[in-house]
This record gives C-alpha cells, sequence and structure tokens, in this order.
C-alpha cells in the first residue's frame, strides 16, 4: 500500500481587527433599559440616538429591549460620544419617547433608562476589570479561582400600569450576598445600593469542578438582603417567597466580569422581579 504525504507550507498572515481608537476626552456607555413594562415587541425601543446621531436600531447593533441592553451581539461593546452633556433620544417606530441629557466622563459607564419622565441614570462601569495579571486576592484565594460582580438595584416598588401613574423605585437600600458553595457561608457583593445605584465590582469565589484543567465554572446562589438584615420578599403570582430561591443562581466563569442586574416590581404587579446578568468580559 502506498501512502501519500502532502506538505503544506506555513505562511504568515498578519491579523487585522477592526477597531476604532477612543480619544482620551471621548466616554463609552452601554444603555440599558429597564422600565417596568413587559417583554413584548409593543415596548421595544427600535432605534436610538446619540445627540441626532443613529447609534442603535434593528438595522444595527439591535433593538433595545425591557431588562436588556445594547450594544448587543457580542461581549465587552461600548459605544463612544465626546463627553459632556450628551443629549439620548428613544423612538418606537417613528415616535419620539424619550428626549433627556444625561452627562458622561471619559471611561467607561452604563446609561440606564428606567422611566421615561426620568433622566437616565449613570454608573461607573468599574473599568479596569483586572490588572494584566490578577494577583491571588487578599483573601487567599487564587487568581485562577476568582470571577467578579457588580450589582445593580433597578427594583420598583410598585406598579399602577397607567401612563399618567409612574411605577414607584423601591424606597430602601438592597445588599446583594453569595454563597460558597463548600463552606455554605454567606458573602457580601459590595455594599448597600439604593435604587438607580451601583456597587463596585467585587470578587466571588468560584471552584472548579472536579476534573476541569482549564476553564472552571460555578453555579452560586445569590440572595438580596434588605436594610434590616433579612432576605428581601417579593410577590411571585399569588404567593410571598424570599429572594434566595434557585432561580437566582447563576453560572460564574472563572476570569469573568458580570453586571448582575435586579429590576421588575416587587409587589407582583406586571413586570414581576427578574435578574439580567450583562458579561462586560
Amino acid at each position: 500500500m502506498a501512502i501519500l504525504l502532502v506538505f503544506a507550507s506555513c505562511t504568515k498572515h498578519k491579523l487585522i481587527f477592526d477597531t476604532t481608537p477612543v480619544p482620551d476626552d471621548w466616554a463609552e456607555f452601554q444603555l440599558h433599559y429597564f422600565e417596568p413594562v413587559l417583554n413584548n415587541a409593543s415596548n421595544y425601543i427600535d432605534s436610538v440616538y446619540v445627540n441626532d446621531v443613529l447609534y442603535s436600531s434593528s438595522r444595527g447593533t439591535g433593538v433595545l429591549i425591557p431588562m436588556n441592553g445594547v450594544p448587543s451581539q457580542a461581549v465587552g461593546r461600548f459605544f463612544g460620544v465626546k463627553s459632556g452633556t450628551v443629549n439620548l433620544k428613544l423612538y418606537r417606530k417613528d415616535e419620539l419617547i424619550y428626549d433627556k441629557n444625561m452627562t458622561l466622563t471619559p471611561g467607561k459607564q452604563d446609561v440606564w433608562v428606567v422611566r421615561m419622565d426620568m433622566e437616565p441614570f449613570v454608573t461607573d462601569n468599574g473599568y479596569p476589570y483586572w490588572s494584566k495579571t490578577p494577583p491571588a486576592t487578599s483573601v487567599g484565594w487564587g487568581s485562577d479561582s476568582v470571577a467578579k460582580v457588580q450589582f445593580i438595584n433597578m427594583l420598583f416598588e410598585d406598579n399602577t400600569g397607567h401612563p399618567a401613574t409612574p411605577a414607584t423605585p423601591y424606597p430602601g437600600k438592597l445588599k446583594l450576598q453569595y454563597q460558597d458553595n463548600k463552606t455554605k457561608e454567606w458573602f457580601d457583593v459590595g455594599d448597600y445600593v439604593a435604587f438607580g445605584e451601583a456597587t463596585e465590582r467585587a470578587e466571588v469565589r468560584v471552584r472548579k469542578p472536579d476534573g476541569v484543567i482549564t476553564s472552571g465554572y460555578e453555579s452560586i446562589l445569590f440572595r438580596l438582603l434588605t436594610e434590616s438584615g433579612d432576605v428581601l420578599q417579593y410577590r411571585s403570582g399569588a404567593s410571598v417567597t424570599a429572594y434566595s430561591d434557585w432561580q437566582y443562581s447563576r453560572t460564574l466563569y472563572i476570569g469573568r466580569v458580570y453586571e448582575y442586574i435586579i429590576g421588575g416590581v416587587r409587589t407582583g404587579r406586571s413586570p414581576s422581579v427578574s435578574v439580567a446578568t450583562w458579561t462586560s468580559i
């Protein structure tokens, strides 16, 4: 039997990435929509204009839907605009539904639209997320066993569902905690934050499953505490339940950076309490 050996020569190719340098005086931002409305097509924001320039649409970086954000379609994408006073206009089809100004500074931020009659909230994105070589943490974890989480409070207390009576933000402050799956201890993810506020990025311990050598991940259980130290109670259907049930666990990967965002209406009127997880890197 003859064996044919084929040798292919190797040619070096230069990799070119489609990137745009960001001037030092520019702001980078992600836009999130957390008005307590149902997630259906009639509530989608079809186009986003920043300083009267089209930034996002159904033909571009996506429509803006409730409990989500743009630019979408990939992790770690940001819009760019010169820092200072920035105008934001939102449209449903051809109808202008939102026209507000915000102040953006150089660096990475998140912009939060929560009600049509309120100016957007702006929170710091917590960049840079890691040093070039993430060190072991102050509590002695290895650098290969850590993710980071930022908690953002966008929870409403009540919602009449009537345009003339806007939804009421949750009146207190909330603290996010996660549970170590091995020790069963609860640890803070930052301090208490009020509606429209965000914590700094906090380290969360992620324990690799047995036998995993490269990519490490773990399902982490979270809970929310009120200022009295009690677990937050919210209405789910006909019953009241504690905010520490299995549905609020999230799979975290080592080295990734997340935003954990609570939204919806605590008293159970539509839309109900839910969580959005936004991966920064």
